[in-house]
């Protein structure tokens, strides 16, 4: 199966705004997870992998992200820097949708806990599995991330989508929709990248 990922919106501004390490700094672990097909890519919201079960009287600032104590699939995104209450709110499942916590204003993204919908199956570990020999290259403006092809061995999963992040920040990188579920059945699993690379990111300069 041979595919060309594509970015999330977000990404060129992270890169932009140094949210993102070298991509190709040996200690930069960049992982493939494959997701299951109750997953729903909205790539101009969801920006992170998963985050950290909330926490009571916690200070957090702008831009901390926390999902619910039992996991929903919805994260919840810090707008106004606090300290969280001694409960836990009610938390809101509409997208955009804000809740009060004590000093913290809180903000639901949809389905936006990746993780969540994160596959199980022989042969398959939690958390995905890392892309080796990474490699940018930067031609006429563009910078070509590549690495090595995954693949999950004598496998037995099935599979919708696979999404590409960076394991320290949990930054999200690109995803890629099968079109269809795949299943195997103690067989590999192979995700062939694109020969340009997995991910191209271009950066537009104003006239």
């Amino acid at each position: 199966m041979a595919i060309a990922a594509y970015t999330y919106a977000k990404m060129n501004l992270n890169a932009l705004k140094g949210r993102l390490p070298d991509l190709s700094a040996a200690e930069t672990i960049v992982k493939v997870t494959l997701l299951n097909d109750n997953y729903a890519p909205a790539q101009n919201r969801h920006e992170v992998f998963t985050a950290p079960a909330w926490n009571a009287t916690t200070e957090y600032s702008n831009g901390n992200y926390v999902i619910p104590t039992t996991a929903t699939g919805n994260i919840y995104k810090c707008t106004a820097a606090g300290t969280s209450g001694e409960t836990e709110p009610t938390w809101p499942i509409t997208d955009a949708e804000t809740i009060e916590d004590a000093g913290i204003t809180w903000e639901c993204v949809a389905s936006g806990d990746i993780a969540f919908y994160e596959i199980s199956g022989d042969g398959y570990t939690s958390g995905g599995t890392e892309i080796t020999n990474k490699t940018l290259q930067d031609i006429g403006g563009a910078v070509f991330f590549r690495g090595d092809d995954v693949q999950w061995s004598e496998s037995t999963i099935i599979a919708r989508y696979a999404v590409i992040y960076e394991t320290g920040s949990n930054i999200l990188l690109a995803y890629q929709d099968f079109g269809e579920n795949k299943a195997t059945s103690n067989t590999e699993f192979n995700i062939l990248w694109h020969g340009d690379g997995i991910v191209i990111i271009t950066a537009l300069q104003p006239e």
